[in-house]
């Protein structure tokens, strides 16, 4: 006799989760289970921005406010 998954009897499981993973230019799209057991993976897509970790760390803007505004004004 095979238990039904809506059988009242079996102990509920909780679902696989996904996790994406960037692995060099892809996205990696894991399933784990309940204990975070490795189940498979999803999904492999290419990352959409072609930037390198040097261009786009060169994209950030940094401003230094301090000569602007005085700690000493009210």
């Amino acid at each position: 006799m095979s238990t039904l998954p809506d059988d009242p009897t079996t102990p509920p499981s909780s679902p696989p989760h996904l996790v994406q993973v960037i692995c060099g230019p892809y996205e990696v799209t894991v399933k784990l289970g309940p204990q975070n057991e490795f189940l498979g993976i999803q999904q492999i897509a290419i990352s959409q921005d072609f930037r390198s970790q040097q261009q786009k760390l060169a994209s950030l803007r940094f401003h230094d406010v301090s000569d602007i505004y005085d700690e000493d004004e009210p």
